[in-house]
């Protein structure tokens, strides 16, 4: 079985495209990143809290973790 040129074609250029997609997502997570661990500028972006962690429902009744 023969596969057409215009399949492998539409194959690899779909792959570049996905690469390339994935390098941007890469590179602007890193670039946040390090912003965060800079500081940024003063007022720039709020300090993250931790989120509040919900109870399992499959706890025992009266349970906590504090």
């Amino acid at each position: 079985m023969v596969v057409k040129g215009w399949v492998t074609a539409v194959t690899l250029g779909f792959g570049v495209l996905v690469a390339i997609v994935v390098v941007i997502a890469y590179l602007r997570l890193y670039t946040r990143q390090q912003q965060d661990h800079s500081g940024g500028q003063a007022g720039e972006n709020p300090p993250r809290s931790a989120p509040e962690r919900r109870s399992d429902p499959n706890d025992p009744p009266g349970h906590s973790e504090d």
